[in-house]
C-alpha cells in the first residue's frame, strides 16, 4: 500500500470545492484519472458506486469504488470495493478558512495487487508525486473557473 497525504489552499468558497470534488464525471479533470463514471442513479451520496481507470503507459487499470462519505460543505471520502490489480481508497476533507477560501486536505491509499504490487517499490514515488499533483490541479481547475 502506498499512503499519500496532501493539502492546499483554494481560493474559492467551500460550497463550491464541495459541489466540484464530489462530481464523478468531472475527477478526469483534476485526477490521473482516464475514466470516471457513476454506476450508481440519483444524487450522490453514501453508497453510490463509482468506475475508475487509470493509464499505467500501455497498461489501463480500472476498479470498481463506493462513497462512502459525501458532506455538502465536508468534502467526499471513497473506497475501493472491487478486487482489481490496483485501487484506491480516498478522503477529501474540506475547511472553510474564509468566505472566499477553502482548505483542501487529501489523503489517499493506493493497493496494488498480484504482478503490480511486486512493481510497487519501482513505482512508489511516481504515484506519490502524480496523487500530490492533482491537488495542484484540482486547485487550478477551481481558481480559473471564476465566472
Amino acid at each position: 500500500m502506498i499512503r499519500i497525504e496532501t493539502s492546499a489552499t483554494i481560493d474559492r468558497p467551500i460550497e463550491d470545492v464541495a459541489h466540484y470534488v464530489a462530481d464523478i464525471e468531472r475527477m478526469t479533470e483534476w485526477t490521473d484519472m482516464t475514466v470516471s463514471r457513476r454506476l450508481t442513479d440519483g444524487p450522490i451520496r453514501a453508497g453510490s458506486r463509482a468506475y475508475a481507470e487509470v493509464a499505467m503507459g500501455p497498461l489501463k487499470l480500472g476498479w470498481t469504488y463506493e462513497i462512502s462519505r459525501v458532506e455538502p460543505t465536508g468534502g467526499i471520502s471513497f473506497k475501493t470495493v472491487s478486487r482489481s490489480a490496483l485501487g484506491m481508497d480516498g478522503d477529501i476533507r474540506l475547511t472553510p478558512l474564509a468566505p472566499d477560501t477553502t482548505r483542501v486536505d487529501y489523503q489517499v491509499e493506493v493497493h496494488t495487487r498480484g504482478l503490480l504490487r511486486l512493481l510497487e517499490p519501482l513505482f512508489r514515488g511516481e504515484i506519490a508525486r502524480g496523487e500530490t499533483a492533482e491537488v495542484g490541479r484540482l486547485k487550478a481547475q477551481l481558481e480559473g473557473a471564476r465566472g
